[in-house]
């Protein structure tokens, strides 16, 4: 397929936006990512914190004492940024898990010592987790606290944000695509004029000069080149 010379421009050029634009849309996505997940990580640190400082224990045994925290509200609904909780012994037996669990629970890795982040699904809920060991004065593990906090409007946010960035990506380089092909259109214009003055050159009108362009550029410089070339022909067809 042959393009014409501003068509190539044009092409080139919204080639190489569409590179920078790319990664520009791939650096704000990830950073926004980023972002959320630290932000709902943070919030469940905080709750991991407060939890395990109502804790104790004897030998292996967790004691859970009843404190006003697990009766706040977000334990127990699951409605608007709701807070879930699960406790499990060394034995894997379930001891405590918040109202809002209903008959769900989470899995957990019986085998975790330092703590991790992860993504579920609950009752068709986003959840992001958090699992912690629970130690005694020893430094023994004696039980897993899961913590876990809805993500919704976390992923809509991103899901939004992803499909507005893969809308307007081609949309923008259609309109940049047009917009360059037009500015080449207009910067190659005197080479248009040109190529029409240098096509009506012959034999009979060879004292015929090309026009000179407004902005002394390269295509002046072409046309003045090619001036002095007709300038030359001219004098040794008359000297002949």
């Amino acid at each position: 397929m042959k393009l014409s010379f501003k068509k190539r421009i044009a092409l080139f050029n919204t080639l190489a936006v569409a590179t920078t634009t790319a990664i520009v849309f791939i650096i704000i996505y990830l950073v926004v990512h980023a972002s959320s997940y630290r932000h709902l990580d943070g919030d469940i640190l905080l709750e991991k914190e407060e939890i395990l400082n109502t804790l104790d224990w004897k030998a292996d045994s967790i004691i859970i004492n009843k404190m006003p925290e697990w009766e706040e509200a977000e334990h127990k609904k699951v409605e608007v940024n709701p807070t879930f909780i699960q406790i499990v012994d060394n034995k894997d037996k379930m001891i405590f898990k918040s109202a809002n669990l209903q008959s769900n629970h989470f899995l957990f890795n019986p085998g975790n010592e330092k703590g991790y982040f992860y993504n579920t699904q609950i009752d068709k809920q986003r959840l992001r987790l958090g699992q912690f060991p629970i130690k005694n004065d020893d430094g023994k593990i004696i039980g897993q606290l899961t913590v876990g906090v809805s993500q919704q409007e976390s992923y809509y946010v991103l899901n939004n944000l992803l499909i507005t960035l893969c809308i307007s990506f081609p949309i923008l380089l259609l309109v940049l695509y047009w917009v360059i092909y037009f500015a080449a259109s207009k910067a190659i214009a005197p080479v248009n004029q040109l190529i029409r003055a240098a096509s009506g050159i012959n034999d009979s009108n060879i004292d015929t000069r090309l026009p000179l362009p407004e902005n002394e550029d390269e295509i002046y410089q072409l046309a003045s080149t090619i001036n002095e070339l007709l300038s030359r022909i001219d004098s040794s067809i008359q000297q002949q």
